[in-house]
């Protein structure tokens, strides 16, 4: 939710579609036409623990967890 309001903000289009369907060996009829595909979600995968917004009070948490 935060990410999404976020993207509005700064003008980020996110327009993403449900479903699709891929066929193997299928020539494109839009070869003569000039078609513009649909945008799909990316695959990014995010494994990072900190982010620019939670790096200072998840740093602070683990330094003095450490001290308890």
């Amino acid at each position: 939710m935060l990410r999404r309001g976020l993207n509005r903000l700064l003008g980020v289009d996110e327009r993403r579609v449900d479903n699709r369907t891929i066929y193997i060996g299928h020539q494109s009829s839009h070869v003569n036409e000039d078609f513009i595909p649909p945008k799909f979600c990316d695959n990014r995968i995010v494994s990072s623990k900190y982010t620019v917004w939670n790096f200072l009070p998840k740093n602070l948490f683990e330094q003095f967890r450490r001290i308890a």
